[in-house]
């Protein structure tokens, strides 16, 4: 599920539901399209859970049922880091297993880490930080199957932008000081299991399960 914006001149919102067939393609089932208010200062935000509630009922209402009379069940659902669509999702479907997409989730982090480093001048030790900093994302998206693994590392990796902030040396204190400033943020994500599961190697796991 995606909610796409500036898809035409109105101030409207496209919201895509995708499935994949049985080689693995994505084939879109529902396109639902609603406009702002035109009192709204950003289309992207001019919604919230009780619309989205409404409208996917509707989709849901008109889904109907398979041929054995049952409703059509989703065991697994794919969305940005968007909590309007979540909890409508779980709203309709209890049981669906919410995995956020990669993408997504890099697109947030590496903006964020870009706004984190601004203090840090441009050059050598400002591509410094973002290559380390870079490695530890990528381990945590892509290697990291335990949630006690993940954390053990986060925290080395704290610890270590902590000892460099210690430092003497203004360079040294502003990367520390930059770094920590972005682990903060990401300790947001990794801190619960059960959100950290849903962006981690497990949550695919056990999707595929």
């Amino acid at each position: 599920m995606d909610l796409t914006f500036g898809v035409c001149s109105a101030w409207a919102i496209l919201t895509i539901l995708m499935t994949l067939d049985e080689n693995g393609t994505g084939i879109p089932i529902c396109f639902i399209m609603f406009t702002a208010w035109e009192s709204a200062k950003a289309t992207h935000a001019d919604y919230d859970t009780a619309l989205l509630d409404r409208l996917l009922g509707i989709f849901k209402q008109r889904l109907g049922c398979n041929e054995h009379g049952d409703e059509i069940d989703f065991s697994i659902g794919n969305t940005d880091n968007d909590p309007c669509e979540h909890a409508s999702l779980s709203k309709h479907w209890p049981g669906i297993l919410l995995l956020l997409c990669m993408f997504h989730i890099w697109q947030a982090w590496r903006n964020m880490l870009n706004r984190c480093l601004q203090p840090v001048p441009k050059g050598e030790q400002h591509q410094l930080v973002c290559k380390w900093l870079g490695k530890l994302l990528m381990d945590l998206l892509k290697e990291k199957s335990k949630h006690t693994t993940a954390m053990g590392q986060f925290t080395e990796e704290v610890e270590c932008w902590k000892k460099v902030g210690w430092k003497r040396n203004t360079s040294s204190k502003c990367q520390g000081l930059a770094a920590l400033d972005f682990l903060s943020y990401i300790k947001t994500y990794i801190e619960n299991e059960a959100y950290w599961m849903s962006w981690s190697p497990v949550g695919a796991i056990e999707a595929a399960h």
